[in-house]
């Protein structure tokens, strides 16, 4: 197919639904609580802090992040199924 498809279009204009919106949220909240308990852990130990924030936070991060795309793409609307009629011909 040349040009762009319009359906993928239409449908990522509409928005998020409300599960996706808590999804969202959720994985703000995540988020922010992974990243302010990384810099508490972190400064524990001055001497390392970086390596200590990254060794931590990155894990937590990606997975919180794959989370959050998962269940956002989980909780999308689906498009209504077109209903069949039986006849062959008409269903081309």
């Amino acid at each position: 197919m040349i040009g762009p498809d319009f359906n993928a279009i239409e449908a990522a204009n509409q928005g998020f639904n409300i599960r996706q919106k808590l999804v969202l949220l959720v994985m703000d909240i995540l988020l922010l609580a992974e990243l302010t308990f990384c810099l508490w852990l972190a400064f524990q130990n001055p001497d390392n802090l970086t390596i200590t924030f990254l060794k931590y936070y990155l894990p937590l991060f990606l997975v919180t992040l794959a989370g959050g795309i998962f269940f956002a793409r989980r909780y999308r609307d689906r498009p209504a199924a077109r209903p069949q009629s039986g006849h062959l011909l008409e269903d081309i």
